[in-house]
């Protein structure tokens, strides 16, 4: 059995839902729309030329804003559309489109969205400016070499990793859905 959600490269004007996660405290869900053209000379009329990915992600609950960084890599194998989508918190940016992108997807390929989380603060460092980057290190007071303990498995550990497997605070890093 999978959980799996559903994409329509037919529906050029509707956001569709394809991850959604919570980090730093808040819920969040990453959409897009496909400007995709269905292929006439298809011998089974079930591929599609994409085009166009507009993306947008959307803060439900929580204090921080997560944001968009940038999708930093897109490939097309194993009948699957694989996109990595580099996430932040305190990031504004909400949308990023990419374009010109000429992939022929067929029904039933896959799109996976695997999410890589940036860390909070562009230099690295576990505490600038008085916030605390609690996903990828731990606070229990004061350390004594001003050093803090990181977070393992890293809030960017592959879903099928052992140390998520073994690890009760489980990470969502990754969306699948089917194309229909």
């Amino acid at each position: 059995m999978a959980y799996l959600g559903y994409v329509n490269l037919s529906d050029h004007d509707n956001y569709q839902s394809v991850y959604g996660s919570q980090l730093y405290g808040t819920f969040f869900s990453l959409f897009a729309r496909f400007q995709a053209d269905k292929l006439e000379n298809d011998h089974d009329g079930k591929s599609y030329l994409l085009n166009q990915i507009d993306f947008k992600l959307i803060n439900y609950k929580g204090i921080t804003n997560i944001g968009l960084n940038e999708v930093s890599s897109i490939s097309h194998e194993n009948n699957a559309l694989n996109l990595e989508v580099q996430i932040r918190a305190l990031e504004s940016k909400s949308e990023i489109s990419l374009k010109n992108l000429n992939l022929k997807l067929s029904k039933n390929d896959r799109l996976i969205v695997n999410r890589k989380l940036l860390k909070l603060h562009p230099s690295g460092q576990a505490l600038e400016n008085g916030i605390f980057d609690e996903e990828f290190y731990f606070r229990e007071g004061p350390q004594p070499n001003g050093e803090y303990k990181k977070k393992s498995p890293n809030p960017n550990t592959p879903i099928n990793s052992k140390e998520n497997v073994e690890y009760p605070g489980f990470i969502c890093t990754q969306g699948e859905s089917l194309i229909l």
